[in-house]
């Protein structure tokens, strides 16, 4: 598949600042096999009859991912800490676990290193107007590393959307312009990408990227409900504060402890 070569080979590589000067574009991974579930709003009250997958927990909790009328929304909820059993909500299960089936078994397919990684999932669901985008706008990669952390491996996600696909762009980058602050970082990475060659997966496709890969999500030309799914993989742990909290997983993270984390693990 094209691409799957390259982004494959970078999954368990250092990140490395330099390596922005090669193009990269997504690696293709097959289309959906349940694209319905992408089409209409979640329900937290959908029948769970998807079974769970091997060293896996799937249950109830009395704090549910976040339902709306629109549909369900979670921002990169972790659902695997290294080393241990995969735990989502059963009503996150119950509405994707198709879908989520196929894309944890394209993880492990693709990454030797799945069972050593955070691994987190977004899902999103909304109506979009005309000319306004689901998501946050401005050209992006995702798993932003500063160059001035000790060397990590190489963060990476899998993705796929019904509607309005993300929008990535063909440009080897010029590392020497790109700042360590990560907001300036992404308006330089958007001043050097913006008159680049684009490329959109088709809808309901899985699609394979790299934090090397440049692109923002795509503006609606007509009102369209869309769903977005992610799944990340990273070495160290994301520690976001406005990330969705999985009730499953035992876990304790604050502004204190992500500061003292991203100190420990600093150059000197």
């Amino acid at each position: 598949m094209p691409h799957l070569d390259d982004i494959r080979t970078e999954l368990t590589q250092t990140w490395d600042l330099t390596a922005f000067n090669k193009s990269r574009l997504p690696a293709m991974l097959g289309e959906t096999c349940d694209p319905q579930a992408l089409d209409v709003p979640a329900k937290l009250n959908a029948k769970l009859e998807t079974p769970a997958l091997e060293d896996m927990v799937i249950q109830s909790s009395p704090t549910e991912a976040s339902f709306y009328d629109d549909g369900l929304y979670i921002e990169d909820m972790p659902i695997k800490f290294p080393q241990k059993p995969y735990h989502v909500p059963a009503s996150v299960w119950a509405n994707f676990g198709k879908v989520l089936t196929q894309i944890l078994e394209a993880e492990k397919a693709v990454n030797p290193d799945w069972d050593d990684c955070y691994i987190y999932l977004t899902i999103q669901q909304s109506h979009v107007a005309p000319n306004t985008a689901q998501r946050r706008g401005g050209i992006h990669v995702d798993g932003f590393q500063k160059a001035s952390i000790v060397p990590q491996t190489i963060q990476h996600q899998i993705a796929l959307t019904n509607a309005i696909p993300t929008i990535f762009y063909k440009k080897a980058i010029e590392p020497g312009q790109l700042s360590d602050s990560k907001k300036q970082f992404f308006a330089d990475l958007h001043a050097q990408c913006i008159d680049a060659p684009t490329f959109e997966p088709a809808p309901y496709n899985l699609h394979l990227l790299n934090a090397y890969c440049p692109h923002q999500t795509g503006v609606a030309t007509k009102a369209e409900y869309r769903t977005f799914i992610r799944l990340s993989a990273s070495k160290i742990p994301f520690m976001g504060q406005d990330n969705t909290r999985n009730p499953l997983i035992d876990y304790e993270w604050n502004e204190d402890k992500k500061k003292a984390f991203y100190e420990s693990i600093a150059k000197a």
